[in-house]
């Protein structure tokens, strides 16, 4: 054997690739493979200000000048339309009167006496940004226009905007009307969590009927028409604001908000933070096909099946993980019900307890038929 084996290296040294090439070459490869993949680049982004956020946990992966207080011209009407489904209903009747139907800028052209729903007046809030519809909304809603301010400014303050004040309900420019980028995507996560909301804001066009004469809305958010991601936003330009935009996206179960304040290029800006962000992150959930199997003591059958009463999943970032443990009796006494609590599964973020699901049995195990154990009739006494 030992002949054979110095017969064996004697000759694996007389190859044409050397030792000293095969480790040099073996030193390569593992350098190789221990080099971290590259991180995701921030992109440069044309925004004075900007914010990238993950509402479900309500951490911001970016924020660029975010707390900086500026204008944000119709980004402000995600608060109007928030506030109106708050107060109205979206099939109650709306009349325009003299008082809302001449506001500046972009407009529906109501005429004094036009009467729409809720809902119209929204899409055309939303759609087209009609200033005349944010007075119409707001005066039928909070009475007078400025008592409806008052609401936004309260709902404002109940968000935890604090950075955030508001003088009217369209967003044309008035001193004192402001926002952060940070606020902004907060209220935009914030309203996006109204289903009403979410649908009206994510129509692409809308016919609107007055008095015979149909207007057709085409919504101004282009990432709509772009981005099959994009499900929500809302776009927004004075002078003095420059551009902005706020969108939502959602790819593989994860959501987020993006916003921009005073940006040339925001649809340029809003893709990149999007391909940024989903690099970053992803959903991770409690299995719910997994079944455990707990012994049953004098059951008809040997065992019970149990599995998750309930889902559970998070978004993590790279690095983050999610564990899960069951914790499960040694054994259980006959019968069990269906449905019966059996144990829990305990869920791990990061090594700390995120969660605590029960398990619950699948299927009823009787008693065994015949004499019942001392164990079933000690317990069956309580």
């Amino acid at each position: 054997m030992k002949r054979l084996t110095r017969s064996f290296f004697r000759n694996k040294v007389k190859k044409t690739v050397g030792r000293r090439s095969i480790f040099l070459l073996l030193a390569v490869f593992f350098f190789l493979c221990a080099v971290p993949a590259a991180a995701a680049e921030e992109p440069a982004l044309s925004a004075r200000a900007a914010a990238l956020y993950e509402p479900e946990s309500g951490r911001f992966l970016i924020a660029k000048n975010a707390d900086l207080a500026l204008p944000m011209a119709s980004t402000t009407k995600v608060m109007t339309a928030l506030v109106v489904l708050d107060l109205l209903p979206p099939d109650v009747p709306v009349r325009a009167d003299a008082d809302t139907v001449n506001a500046e800028g972009s407009s529906l052209y109501l005429r004094e006496g036009d009467v729409l729903s809720c809902e119209e007046l929204l899409y055309a809030l939303l759609l087209r940004s009609a200033n005349d519809a944010a007075e119409t909304l707001a005066k039928a809603a909070g009475g007078s226009v400025p008592n409806f301010v008052t609401a936004m400014n309260r709902k404002a303050a109940a968000l935890g905007l604090s950075g955030t004040h508001f003088e009217n309900p369209h967003g044309l420019s008035a001193e004192g009307h402001r926002t952060t980028a940070r606020d902004l995507a907060v209220l935009t996560a914030a309203a996006c969590e109204n289903e009403d909301f979410l649908r009206l804001s994510g129509t692409k066009e809308y016919t609107v009927r007055l008095d015979g004469r149909s207007q057709v809305l085409k919504n101004h958010n282009r990432l709509l028409f772009t981005d099959p991601s994009v499900i929500a936003g809302k776009t927004g330009y004075t002078r003095a604001s420059g551009r902005c935009l706020v969108s939502a996206a959602q790819r593989n179960g994860v959501r987020l908000i993006a916003v921009t304040l005073d940006a040339p290029d925001d649809w340029r800006d809003h893709e990149a933070l999007y391909d940024y962000g989903f690099s970053l992150l992803r959903r991770a959930e409690l299995p719910l096909d997994e079944t455990y199997r707990v012994p049953v003591t004098g059951g008809a059958e040997p065992f019970v099946r149990c599995r998750a009463a309930e889902g559970y999943s998070a978004v993590l970032e790279a690095g983050e993980e999610l564990t899960f443990e069951p914790l499960l009796p040694s054994f259980l006494y006959a019968p069990v019900g269906e449905g019966e609590i059996v144990g829990v599964v305990t869920v791990q973020k990061n090594g700390k307890t995120a969660a605590v699901i029960p398990l619950e049995a699948l299927t009823r195990v009787e008693e065994k038929e015949g004499k019942r154990s001392f164990f079933s009739r000690f317990f069956g006494l309580f």
